[in-house]
């Protein structure tokens, strides 16, 4: 294996830009952030799991050498992640979003359908590369440091550490009643992916990505520069009103506003109130066939069907959504 230079650092590790013998080029992972000999040991399964894996829009895994380190070897994917495409390429973001937002619920409907939560999605963690034909990039999840493969029988997981990226850790996450002991699903990816997406919608020419209220709320709660999840926790807490990460204005086009609902959606308070990845799948396929009026209402109808063990406010507030964005 010849190693030419450092790309970046994941979750875990050092990756490297390689070329193996038969002159492939790869990118090289050397895991050396393990608190553990047991962290080690899930590394090595969930990257050995994940070599039989095969989707457009994830990265690929082609082996796995172990001796006194691990590596992984994975796929190299030229072009950048997708918060340097914002930053420098704003103009075509702008251009592929509704394309680009859709390949990543693509490859996280996948992940989950193959029981993997990936546990760090954010900007940082999606590959955008150029395309030949029909779509211009091609998005790709990347970085499963902190993936958790779940067995047949498991609906939920506990976690006894907060793991990911803060501005898109959902609320269950700050709430210190769990004593760091959370109970944990797929809902939080699809809560860190509503969070991408509002990024997306919010991004600014030359910044780097971040989720934001795109309102003005408590000055104290602005000033402290706290993840949306957090201040949602905190209103919990203290009674205060829910928040609206993102809200409708009248010179919004029909594609910002069913963005923007989806977005709410995802971004629910309580994990059983989020859709699961297929879904907004569902919806961000309806949005690239073409016009958001040609929204299949009857995903909207089975998001109420399935979010009615909520309570009364949100299902109304669901059935709002609705009428607003058909």
């Amino acid at each position: 294996m010849n190693f030419r230079h450092r790309l970046g650092r994941g979750a875990i590790g050092n990756v490297y830009l390689a070329t193996d013998k038969d002159g492939t080029t790869v990118a090289a992972k050397l895991v050396d952030n393990l608190r553990s000999e047991r962290s080690a040991v899930r590394e090595l399964q969930n990257s050995r799991k994940q070599l039989g894996l095969q989707h457009e829009n994830i990265v690929k895994i082609f082996n796995i050498y172990i001796e006194e380190d691990i590596w992984v070897f994975m796929e190299y994917c030229e072009g950048s992640d997708l918060n340097e495409y914002s930053r420098k390429h704003y103009n075509e973001l702008q251009q592929n979003r509704i394309n680009i937002m859709t390949q990543i619920s693509r490859g996280l409907a996948f992940l989950h359908d193959s029981k993997i939560i990936h546990r760090d999605i954010k900007p940082d963690n999606i590959l955008i590369q150029p395309a030949a034909g029909v779509e211009s990039v091609t998005a790709k999840l990347s970085d499963f440091g902190l993936a958790k493969f779940q067995e047949p029988e498991e609906s939920t997981s506990v976690m006894d550490t907060q793991l990911g990226t803060r501005h898109y850790m959902a609320p269950e996450f700050w709430d210190k009643k769990s004593g760091g002991h959370i109970k944990y699903h797929k809902s939080v990816d699809t809560y860190a992916l509503g969070m991408t997406y509002l990024a997306i919608v919010l991004a600014k020419k030359g910044k780097t990505l971040k989720p934001e209220v795109d309102h003005i709320i408590e000055e104290t709660e602005l000033e402290l520069d706290l993840p949306i999840g957090q201040i949602m926790m905190n209103r919990k807490k203290t009674g205060q009103p829910r928040l609206t990460v993102v809200l409708d204005r009248p010179e919004d086009s029909p594609e910002l506003r069913a963005l923007k609902a989806l977005i709410r959606i995802s971004t629910a308070l309580r994990p059983e109130d989020r859709p699961s990845a297929c879904q907004i799948q569902d919806c961000m396929e309806s949005l690239l066939k073409g016009s958001p009026d040609e929204i299949d209402k009857k995903i909207f109808e089975e998001l109420v069907q399935d979010l009615g063990q909520g309570d009364e406010a949100s299902i109304e507030n669901i059935k709002v959504i609705i009428i607003r964005t058909i």
